[in-house]
């Protein structure tokens, strides 16, 4: 999560997209980090790999009422997606990508 709104702007290629909201937080295991941001805020991270949901199973048995309320997306080239602030979320490119992120 961020503990600020991000525009998450892609330039070139796509890039996979998971949002969960912060209500989840306990379901993905949430650790705060200590360390503050460049724009002074402090984020919270999650260990559990969301793509690779199945091997986990064990170790993160909540994460599965996380995915109730997973919203996925590909980003393309020339959009821009809007994460709220304290939104949970995943980004991988699907293929050599750039994006920019502003932060506000």
């Amino acid at each position: 999560t961020d503990a600020a709104e991000n525009l998450l702007c892609q330039v070139a290629g796509h890039k996979l997209v998971r949002l969960f909201p912060p209500s989840v937080g306990p379901y993905v295991y949430q650790d705060f980090v200590d360390q503050k941001t460049g724009n002074g805020s402090v984020n919270a991270f999650s260990p559990v790999d969301c793509e690779d949901v199945e091997t986990q199973k064990r170790a993160f048995p909540l994460f599965k009422k996380a995915r109730e309320s997973e919203i996925q997306t590909v980003l393309g080239p020339g959009e821009t997606l809007f994460v709220p602030r304290g939104w949970w979320h995943y980004v991988r490119a699907l293929e050599p990508s750039f994006s920019v992120n502003f932060w506000f």
